[in-house]
Protein backbone atom coordinates (compact mmCIF):
# COMPACT_ATOMS: atom_id res chain seq x y z
CA UNK A 1 0.00 0.00 0.00
CA UNK A 2 1.40 3.36 -1.00
CA UNK A 3 0.72 6.43 1.12
CA UNK A 4 1.18 9.85 -0.43
CA UNK A 5 3.47 12.49 1.01
CA UNK A 6 0.41 14.74 1.47
CA UNK A 7 -1.36 12.06 3.51
CA UNK A 8 1.70 11.60 5.74
CA UNK A 9 1.97 15.37 6.30
CA UNK A 10 -1.74 15.58 7.12
CA UNK A 11 -1.47 12.76 9.66
CA UNK A 12 1.64 14.32 11.22
CA UNK A 13 -0.13 17.70 11.47
CA UNK A 14 -3.18 16.08 13.12
CA UNK A 15 -0.92 14.35 15.64
CA UNK A 16 0.79 17.64 16.54
CA UNK A 17 -2.54 19.45 16.85
CA UNK A 18 -3.77 16.79 19.26
CA UNK A 19 -0.78 17.19 21.58
CA UNK A 20 -2.05 18.84 24.75
CA UNK A 21 -0.23 21.12 27.16
CA UNK A 22 0.47 19.74 30.63
CA UNK A 23 -2.31 21.94 32.05
CA UNK A 24 -4.75 20.58 29.44
CA UNK A 25 -3.78 17.00 30.33
CA UNK A 26 -4.41 17.71 34.02
CA UNK A 27 -7.78 19.33 33.24
CA UNK A 28 -8.86 16.35 31.14
CA UNK A 29 -7.70 13.89 33.79
CA UNK A 30 -9.71 15.67 36.48
CA UNK A 31 -12.77 15.81 34.22
CA UNK A 32 -12.56 12.24 32.84
CA UNK A 33 -12.10 10.70 36.26
CA UNK A 34 -14.81 12.88 37.78
CA UNK A 35 -12.28 13.61 40.45
CA UNK A 36 -13.24 15.41 43.64
CA UNK A 37 -9.82 17.03 43.39
CA UNK A 38 -9.75 20.34 41.56
CA UNK A 39 -7.40 21.17 38.72
CA UNK A 40 -5.41 23.44 41.06
CA UNK A 41 -5.06 20.71 43.71
CA UNK A 42 -3.99 18.11 41.13
CA UNK A 43 -1.42 20.48 39.63
CA UNK A 44 -0.08 21.37 43.08
CA UNK A 45 0.31 17.66 43.91
CA UNK A 46 2.35 17.14 40.72
CA UNK A 47 4.52 20.17 41.50
CA UNK A 48 5.14 18.80 45.01
CA UNK A 49 6.11 15.43 43.56
CA UNK A 50 8.60 17.19 41.28
CA UNK A 51 10.08 19.07 44.26
CA UNK A 52 10.53 15.74 46.06
CA UNK A 53 12.42 14.24 43.12
CA UNK A 54 9.72 12.31 41.27
CA UNK A 55 10.50 11.42 37.69
CA UNK A 56 8.03 12.19 34.93
CA UNK A 57 7.57 10.40 31.64
CA UNK A 58 5.19 11.69 29.01
CA UNK A 59 3.80 9.39 26.34
CA UNK A 60 1.31 11.14 24.08
CA UNK A 61 -1.13 12.94 26.34
CA UNK A 62 -0.41 10.70 29.32
CA UNK A 63 2.02 11.64 32.08
CA UNK A 64 3.46 8.98 34.37
CA UNK A 65 5.04 9.91 37.69
CA UNK A 66 7.60 7.58 39.19
CA UNK A 67 8.61 7.66 42.84
CA UNK A 68 10.15 5.35 45.35
CA UNK A 69 12.55 3.38 43.16
CA UNK A 70 14.04 0.77 45.46
CA UNK A 71 15.06 -2.87 45.00
CA UNK A 72 13.68 -2.97 41.42
CA UNK A 73 10.26 -1.74 42.62
CA UNK A 74 8.64 1.58 41.67
CA UNK A 75 5.53 3.43 42.68
CA UNK A 76 3.81 5.18 39.82
CA UNK A 77 0.79 7.34 39.18
CA UNK A 78 -0.88 8.47 35.98
CA UNK A 79 -2.31 11.75 34.76
CA UNK A 80 -4.18 10.93 31.58
CA UNK A 81 -5.60 13.30 29.00
CA UNK A 82 -5.66 10.77 26.18
CA UNK A 83 -8.42 8.67 24.67
CA UNK A 84 -8.88 5.19 26.18
CA UNK A 85 -7.21 3.37 23.29
CA UNK A 86 -4.18 5.67 23.35
CA UNK A 87 -3.99 5.44 27.13
CA UNK A 88 -3.81 1.65 27.00
CA UNK A 89 -1.06 1.83 24.34
CA UNK A 90 0.82 4.38 26.48
CA UNK A 91 0.44 2.21 29.58
CA UNK A 92 1.83 -0.80 27.74
CA UNK A 93 4.78 1.26 26.46
CA UNK A 94 5.39 2.55 29.99
CA UNK A 95 5.50 -0.97 31.40
CA UNK A 96 7.88 -2.04 28.62
CA UNK A 97 10.13 0.93 29.44
CA UNK A 98 10.20 0.06 33.16
CA UNK A 99 10.95 -3.58 32.42
CA UNK A 100 13.80 -2.57 30.07
CA UNK A 101 15.32 -0.65 33.00
CA UNK A 102 15.30 -3.72 35.25
CA UNK A 103 12.19 -2.82 37.22
CA UNK A 104 10.42 -5.99 38.36
CA UNK A 105 7.37 -4.61 40.16
CA UNK A 106 5.33 -1.45 39.54
CA UNK A 107 2.81 -0.41 42.17
CA UNK A 108 0.06 2.19 42.28
CA UNK A 109 -2.95 3.04 44.39
CA UNK A 110 -6.22 4.39 43.04
CA UNK A 111 -9.57 5.54 44.40
CA UNK A 112 -11.46 4.31 41.37
CA UNK A 113 -10.87 1.44 38.96
CA UNK A 114 -11.53 3.78 36.02
CA UNK A 115 -7.78 4.31 36.28
CA UNK A 116 -7.48 0.95 34.52
CA UNK A 117 -8.70 2.49 31.28
CA UNK A 118 -12.11 0.90 31.37
CA UNK A 119 -10.84 -2.64 31.94
CA UNK A 120 -12.57 -4.79 34.50
CA UNK A 121 -10.52 -6.65 37.09
CA UNK A 122 -11.44 -10.01 35.57
CA UNK A 123 -10.20 -8.81 32.14
CA UNK A 124 -6.76 -7.76 33.36
CA UNK A 125 -3.70 -9.77 32.32
CA UNK A 126 -2.45 -12.21 34.94
CA UNK A 127 0.53 -10.01 35.79
CA UNK A 128 -1.88 -7.51 37.46
CA UNK A 129 -2.93 -8.05 41.06
CA UNK A 130 -5.60 -5.76 42.53
CA UNK A 131 -6.16 -5.48 46.28
CA UNK A 132 -9.01 -3.68 48.00
CA UNK A 133 -7.63 -1.52 50.78
CA UNK A 134 -9.22 -1.11 54.17
CA UNK A 135 -7.75 2.28 55.04
CA UNK A 136 -6.28 5.39 53.48
CA UNK A 137 -7.50 7.55 50.61
CA UNK A 138 -7.08 4.87 47.93
CA UNK A 139 -9.62 2.09 47.62
CA UNK A 140 -7.41 -0.19 45.54
CA UNK A 141 -3.74 -1.06 45.37
CA UNK A 142 -2.46 -2.49 42.12
CA UNK A 143 0.74 -4.49 41.60
CA UNK A 144 2.09 -5.11 38.11
CA UNK A 145 4.58 -7.98 37.98
CA UNK A 146 6.86 -6.83 35.17
CA UNK A 147 8.82 -10.09 35.23
CA UNK A 148 5.72 -11.62 33.62
CA UNK A 149 4.84 -8.61 31.43
CA UNK A 150 5.26 -9.32 27.74
CA UNK A 151 5.32 -13.10 28.24
CA UNK A 152 1.55 -13.62 28.11
CA UNK A 153 0.35 -15.77 25.27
Amino acid sequence: MKVSKDKIQKLAKERVEKTLSVDEIIRRDVKMNRSKVSFEERKERLENLAKRGARFIRLGNTIFTITGIENNVVEFHVVNGDARENYLVNLTAFFAFLKSRGIELAQTAVKDLRALGGLKIEDLPDYFTVYETKSGPAQYEIDIDLTRFGSES
